[in-house]
This record gives C-alpha cells, structure tokens and sequence, in this order.
C-alpha cells in the first residue's frame, strides 16, 4: 500500500444531488433565521432562556445563514461545473481525456486570489460560530473545567487557521499566478514533456522541487457512534521528482522544462471511476521569506493507439 495523502475529493461526479444540498442549506437558513430575529426580538420571536447576550445569538444566527450560503454556493458551483464538462465533452467528441474532464488542451493556470478568498470566508465563519461557544465557556455561568479545555482547543484551531489564511494572502500578493504547460495533449507514458512559468516575487530563490505523483482516490464507510460517514482516501501510487539547486547555475524565469519517465504498470488518468485515478504536479520554490507552493492537475491518460493527439498551442 502505498502512502496516504491529504487531499480534497477529486471525483467529478457529485456525491450529493442538488436537491438534497438545496433542503440541507434550507434548515441552515431557518434555524439562522429564527436565532437571529429571536436575538433582534423581531416578529414577537424571543429566547428568554438562553443564557449569553443577544449579540452572541445574532453572530449565531448569522453563523447560520452563512452557512447555508456556503452549502448552496457548493451546490451551484458543482452544478457549473458539471455543465462545463457536458459541453465540453460534447464540442470534443473525438478527445476521450474530454469526456473524463474538462482540460485546457494547452495547459493549467494557479489561481492567485480563490484560496486566499475560501480561506478568508471558512475562517471568519468558524469564528462567527465559536463566538457563542466561547462566552458560553468563558464569561456566562461558571462552566466546567472540560468545557473550557474544549472549546480552547478549537480556538487554538481557529488561531492556526487563520495563521494559515495570511500566509496565503502573502502566497498570492507575492508570486501571483504561474502556469503549466504541456507538449500535446492528451499526454501519454512513458515519458512526458512539461514546461512551468513561474510567476512573479522567484527571485532570489534557493531550491526548486517539482514532484509528479499518481494518485487513487477511494471512498470508504467509516461507522461511528453517530452513525456511518463516508470519507475520501488519498493513496499514491507512484511519483518522481526532480530537484533544482541555485548553485546549479539554472535560472527560475521565462520557463522551465520538465521531463518524466514513468513505468508501465502505472495507470492513466481515470476521473469518472468508482475509485478515481489522477495524476498531479506539486511545485515547491524556496525563497526568503514565505515559500511558493502550488499544485496542478496534469492528463496523463494511456490510450490506444488511435487516440487522437492534439499539438498544444504554448
């Protein structure tokens, strides 16, 4: 077996329908609703038990609502996408990497700003929805020692998370986007061809590592005391990295090839499967300061050999 990642879900094909997403974020829109007026006493609503200041409550509600703008955003979004994929593999019927995922037939782009932004909104709503945990724990009725110890640890939690949010504001103010280009598409084993454009704040930098992996996403049942969840697993297969130092007197500008050899027992890109298989580029650059790291989805896929194979336009 090989080592277990953390990632993200890769697989395309959503797990929930978009009913079930839209009557989810409706309970989170109501319960968010009713704390929040409640709180505000609008509509005779009140909430005389409850033992923390109104404001908790409103943050709460807020909390609440937020949530489920979040759960229906994913459900859009989702719904985008899948859409994208259909008119994609419909204007491409002769590409069979289209029909699995929507490619850029030349290349990939790093987002700058997206996960600053995903980080930025997950953070303020934990700390929107710890609010009341923590006046609750720390300045209503005196409270047991254990709760407190609870909810310190998911306030050293939040303090990480958004520790992690202003490195990723730094990432995106000082590279901005780099990009990643392939010779043809789709690509095939055994070797394949890359090119990296580096954005911009690389120089001076220390070392360069750019490592290709291949990976199987599976999805397992996992009982517990409430009740049986289903979590995505991460296993890699197979990767090869190459290694650049500055003292090897390469330059981190314009472009940078990259060429990899893979083995033949190692499988292709597989998105639409049970258990999907993908192949990714993870691209680390030591500089002072904060480091560079970005990763991308690369099609890799072994095809027959009268698959068609498009010149890339980079």
């Amino acid at each position: 077996m090989g080592k277990i990642l953390a990632r993200e879900p890769i697989q395309t094909t959503p797990r929930f329908s978009n009913v079930s997403l839209f009557l989810f974020g409706a309970v989170f829109l109501l319960i968010g609703l009713g704390i929040t007026l409640a709180s505000l006493r609008i509509g005779g609503l009140t909430m005389k038990s409850a033992n923390a200041p109104e404001w908790t409550l409103t943050l709460m509600g807020i909390g609440f609502i937020g949530g489920a703008g979040l759960i229906w955003g994913s459900g859009w979004t989702c719904y985008q996408k899948s859409q994208r994929a259909r008119k994609v593999a419909e204007q491409n019927p002769h590409l069979p990497a289209m029909q699995d995922h929507p490619w850029d037939l030349t290349g990939s782009s790093s987002p700058r700003w997206a996960p600053f932004i995903k980080a930025l909104l997950t953070a303020v709503g934990l700390t929107v929805f710890l609010s009341i945990f923590n006046w609750v724990a720390f300045w209503g009725i005196e409270r047991p020692l254990m709760v407190k110890l609870i909810v310190g640890l998911f306030d050293v939690i939040l303090i990480f998370m958004w520790w992690q949010t202003y490195l990723t504001f730094v990432r995106a103010l000082k590279f901005g986007a780099s990009r990643l280009n392939w010779a043809t598409f789709p690509l095939q084993p055994d070797t394949v061809h890359l090119s990296w454009e580096p954005g911009q704040g690389m120089q001076p930098w220390n070392r360069a590592t750019f490592t290709l992996r291949c990976v199987q996403e599976t999805w397992r049942a996992v009982k517990s005391g409430e009740g049986t969840q289903t979590n995505a697993s991460h296993e890699e297969l197979w990767k090869q990295l190459i290694e650049t130092e500055k003292n090897d007197g390469r330059v981190l500008q314009d472009t940078v090839p990259l060429t990899f050899t893979i083995p033949e027992m190692i499988p292709g890109s597989d998105l639409q499967a049970t258990s999907p298989i993908f192949w990714e580029l993870d691209v680390e650059v030591e500089v002072p300061g904060v480091d560079f790291h970005s990763r991308f989805l690369v099609p890799i896929y072994r095809l027959n050999e009268a698959a068609e194979r498009v010149p890339s336009e980079a």
